[in-house]
């Protein structure tokens, strides 16, 4: 058996089912967005998951917010063998693509066509970016020139649709418009310098872009590498796609 529930819920409610379960805990991301130390959360479902007695357990979070070897070692030690998976999510197929697509897209196939032609394949290797790109189209129609899609793309992107990221980020919220600025900054500084990625470690392999040696408001360039222009894995980040940069 399994019980499904909330980072959240996990951490403010008790269940005596969560004893003898596996339990499913999704959404680490959210209560790490609400939270000024990123550790401060994952350590307190790591003392509830021992006051428990170490049932089995997934847990589920944005790559963005997933500190790599750090949260995988500090999780192994609540875990019942020690050990601890990671483990990715695939990118949509095509086939997936044109599921997520009936229903509100007359032909799927036409437009996963348009899509690739335009360039802006990264986006359709993941459900939110699928939806963001056919709620656009649906609500203005394709834009004339290539540009435009991209510049449609990235505004769609740069937006926080979680709402519980939205509300947790609300005072320290950035403007659409200086994020944007920020990451064409970003990626001209990536592209121009031939570097793969920008990261916020303090020895940075040579392939990368310290965050810190570069100019104007470090919260803004933080904020822009934790939207959907960038894929994070702390601490790197690379644009989506070329393309996209």
């Amino acid at each position: 058996d399994a019980c499904c529930v909330t980072a959240r819920d996990f951490l403010t409610l008790n269940d005596p089912a969560w004893r003898d379960n596996t339990l499913f805990i999704d959404a680490l991301d959210e209560v790490r967005a609400g939270s000024q130390d990123g550790t401060t959360p994952l350590d307190a479902i790591r003392a509830k998951l021992d006051a428990l007695g170490r049932p089995p357990f997934r847990l589920s979070c944005r790559e963005a917010d997933w500190f790599g070897d750090s949260d995988r070692g500090h999780l192994a030690a609540v875990s019942g063998d020690g050990r601890v998976v990671a483990l990715t999510l695939n990118p949509l197929t095509g086939e997936d693509v044109r599921k997520l697509l009936k229903g509100f897209i007359k032909d799927p196939q036409a437009f996963l066509d348009r899509a690739e032609k335009a360039g802006l394949s990264p986006l359709l290797e993941m459900p939110q970016g699928v939806k963001l790109l056919a709620k656009a189209v649906t609500s203005g129609g394709w834009p004339s020139s290539r540009l435009e899609t991209f510049d449609l793309a990235c505004r769609q992107l740069v937006q926080e649709h979680n709402e519980e990221h939205r509300i947790a980020a609300e005072h320290a919220s950035v403007a659409t418009a200086d994020l944007l600025d920020a990451a064409g900054k970003l990626c001209a500084i990536t592209l121009l310098s031939g570097h793969d990625a920008v990261t916020t470690a303090p020895d940075p392999a040579e392939s990368d872009v310290l965050l810190q040696d570069l100019p104007g408001s470090q919260e803004t360039l933080r904020a822009t590498l934790r939207t959907g222009l960038f894929a994070f894995t702390a601490p790197r980040a690379t644009p989506l796609h070329r393309h996209i940069a």
